[in-house]
C-alpha cells in the first residue's frame, strides 16, 4: 500500500479538525483509549517516574514517550539477556532512560526463566499445552535460563533521586506481577499509581485469576481506577486486560 504523503496527511487533519475530527494511523487508534487515560493519571498524579517491569522490546516505554507523551524518567526491568542489551542501545542515547536485565520477584537471589518463542511469552510459569496452537506456537518454551531477581524496593532504592517520590510502576511478567509485588514494601508509599496485566484465560500453570489480582493489589491500598483489553487477536475471546489502579486521593 502506497504512504499517505505527510502533507497531505496533515491538510487532512486540518480540514478534520476543523469538522471536529481527529486523524490517526489505525495503530494508534487502538492505544488511544488508554494513552488518554494514562495522560489524565500521570498529571493528576504529578508523576515523577515510571518503573516498566518485563520491557520486552521497550514498547511499553516507546508508548509513553510517542502515545502518552511522558518525557520523565524510565527504569526498565528486562530478565532476557538478548533483549535487555537490545533496549539498553536505545537507553544510551536518552539521559531519561535506564535499563536493568533483571527480573522483579519477592525476594532478590536467581531463577529458572522460560524463553518462548515468541519473547512476549516468556515467564517463570510454565505455558498450559493448549496454548502452543491458540498462539501458533510462540508459547513454546525454546530454552530455560538462570536470570537475576531482585526486589521493587531494591530497585527503587538504586533509582531513588532518578524516579523521584511519586512513581508510576507497569508491570506485565506474565502471571508473575504479584509476586513481584511480593518485593514492594518499605517503598510502596512512593508507588502511587500502577497497572498489572490481569488473567481471564489462563495462559500458564498457576497463573493467577483476574479476581486474586484485583483482591490483592486493592488489599494494598490502591483502587481499581480503569481496564483494558489487550488481546484483539483472540477475538472474541477475552484473554487478558491491563487493569489499573490508583492510590487515592491524588497528591
Amino acid at each position: 500500500m502506497t504512504r499517505m504523503p505527510d502533507n497531505f496527511f496533515d491538510l487532512s487533519q486540518r480540514v478534520a479538525s476543523k469538522l471536529g475530527y481527529s486523524l490517526m494511523p489505525a495503530e494508534t487508534l487502538v492505544r488511544h483509549p488508554q494513552a488518554s487515560y494514562l495522560r489524565r493519571v500521570f498529571a493528576d498524579w504529578r508523576i515523577t517516574g515510571v518503573i516498566d517491569v518485563g520491557a520486552n522490546e521497550g514498547q511499553y516505554h516507546d508508548f509513553i514517550r510517542d502515545d502518552v507523551g511522558f518525557t520523565g524518567p524510565v527504569v526498565s526491568a528486562e530478565p532476557i539477556p538478548a533483549l535487555a542489551a537490545q533496549i539498553s542501545g536505545g537507553a544510551s542515547r536518552t539521559s531519561n532512560w535506564r535499563v536493568e536485565c533483571v527480573a522483579m520477584g519477592p525476594q532478590s537471589g536467581s531463577s529458572s526463566f522460560r524463553v518462548t518463542a515468541g519473547s512476549q511469552f516468556s515467564s517463570f510459569l510454565e505455558p498450559l499445552e493448549s496454548t502452543r496452537t491458540q498462539f501458533y506456537g510462540q508459547t513454546s518454551v525454546e530454552e530455560s535460563i538462570t536470570v537475576a531477581v531482585d526486589t521493587l524496593d531494591a530497585l527503587i532504592d538504586r533509582h531513588s533521586t532518578f524516579l523521584g517520590d511519586r512513581i508510576y510502576l507497569k508491570m506485565d511478567t506474565q502471571g508473575f506481577d504479584l509476586e513481584a509485588l511480593k518485593g514492594l514494601t518499605h517503598r510502596m508509599d512512593r508507588v502511587v499509581a500502577l497497572q498489572s496485566e490481569a488473567s481471564v484465560k489462563p495462559v500458564y500453570h498457576a497463573m493467577p485469576h483476574f479476581t486474586e489480582t484485583i483482591r490483592t493489589i486493592e488489599g494494598l491500598g490502591y483502587t481499581i481506577s480503569q481496564i483494558f483489553p489487550n488481546n484483539d487477536g483472540n477475538f472474541p475471546l477475552l484473554i487478558e486486560f491491563d487493569c489499573h489502579f490508583v492510590r487515592l486521593p491524588a497528591p
